[in-house]
């Protein structure tokens, strides 16, 4: 009896397993494979035309330019835009490196909207990558770099017709013995910064 119990209860298993192993077959079969657009550093790049999860998130008249990207430690990188340690909150736990961009970006919007339908920069939204890895913006250390705006956290508008220059901080961890191998990579154009998933996944290859 015990035997008949256990065969059936491994069969019950087996079925559910199937089941949803055929599930997760049907889903990716049918889930959207959105193609990857690159750009090169120095290209607008529309950020209304894209979004990153619905498109009620594109920042519609807002376009983004990247002047320049600089791999740093993060001493270097604190010492070059003159932040101090005791200046940042305890809990920051600073990166081992960063990646720092300069990046413009462009409000092509010919007038000012009431606020809660304004269209808004949030910057958590946006990721550098690697072939193996995600880098998120550290936003303590964006708004320490960038004292020349009356920055609050990672998001911000721009008036109509207008433009602001800003240093974005993406933190890079890595084990010291990785981090020439990180380097070396980043040399070699293996670096991305995503500007936006949907329609297309919009690349930006870092140099």
């Amino acid at each position: 009896m015990k035997k008949m119990i256990v065969a059936v209860f491994a069969l019950l298993v087996l079925i559910a397993a199937g089941g949803g192993l055929c599930r997760i077959y049907t889903l990716n079969r049918d889930a959207d494979i959105y193609p990857v657009d690159y750009h090169q550093m120095q290209e607008k790049i529309s950020l209304g035309d894209t979004s990153f999860y619905t498109e009620l998130d594109c920042v519609r008249g807002y376009l983004l330019q990247i002047e320049k990207c600089e791999l740093f430690g993060t001493e270097d990188f604190l010492k070059k835009y003159q932040i101090e340690k005791k200046d940042l909150s305890d809990e920051t736990e600073l990166p081992d490196m960063i990646c720092a961009l300069t990046v413009k970006f462009y409000n092509d919007n010919t007038k000012e909207e009431e606020a809660y339908d304004a269209p808004a920069v949030d910057l958590m939204r946006y990721r550098v990558v690697s072939d193996e890895l995600s880098y998120s913006l550290e936003e303590e250390l964006f708004v320490a770099s960038n004292p020349d705006f009356m920055l609050v956290g990672s998001g911000f508008r721009l008036m109509p017709k207008s433009s602001g220059e800003f240093i974005l901080p993406f933190a890079v961890r890595c084990e010291d013995k990785k981090s020439e191998a990180l380097k070396e990579k980043f040399s070699r154009g293996k670096f991305y910064f995503v500007a936006g998933l949907y329609p297309e996944q919009e690349r930006i290859i870092l140099k």
